[in-house]
C-alpha cells in the first residue's frame, strides 16, 4: 500500500541563510535532525539511535529548499525541507514534506514536532 504525503509548517525565527545551513550541512543536521549525519559525495548517512539509513540529496535550491531520498522511501517518496518567506510579514516558515502510512499522520507530526524543538534550540529561535 502506498504511503500518503504529509506537509507540516513550522515558524522559525532566524534568517533564511542560517536556516538553510541547518538544513543542508551534516554537522548542523546532526544537532536536530538525526543523531549523526555524514556526507561522502553523493552518499549521505543518517544515524538515528544506532540505525543507519543511507540517502542522497536529489534537489537543492540555495537558501530555499533541500530534498532527500532515503533508502527506506518508496518510489516517488522523499523528505523536503523548504524555507517559505511570507511576502508581507517576512516571517519564516519551514515547510516539511514527508510520507507516512495511512493513520500514522499524527505520529509523523509528533516526530517532526520533537525535531523542530531541537532545531529551535540549535538556531536560538
Amino acid at each position: 500500500m502506498a504511503n500518503i504525503k504529509s506537509q507540516i509548517e513550522y515558524p522559525v525565527k532566524c534568517k533564511p541563510a542560517l536556516l538553510y545551513t541547518y538544513l543542508t550541512d551534516p554537522v548542523f543536521l546532526s544537532q536536530w535532525f538525526a543523531d549523526k549525519v555524514e556526507s561522502h559525495g553523493d552518499l549521505w548517512t543518517f544515524n538515528w539511535n544506532g540505525e543507519v539509513v543511507e540517502g542522497k540529496v536529489v534537489d537543492k535550491k540555495i537558501n530555499a529548499a533541500v530534498k532527500f531520498e532515503l533508502d527506506y522511501h518508496q518510489t516517488d517518496e522523499y523528505i523536503q525541507l523548504q524555507i517559505v518567506v511570507d511576502a508581507i510579514t517576512e516571517e519564516i516558515e519551514l515547510l516539511i514534506t514527508d510520507f507516512c502510512e495511512v493513520g500514522e499522520e499524527e505520529d509523523l507530526k509528533l516526530l517532526w514536532d520533537t525535531s523542530i524543538q531541537r532545531l529551535h534550540r540549535a538556531v536560538g529561535a
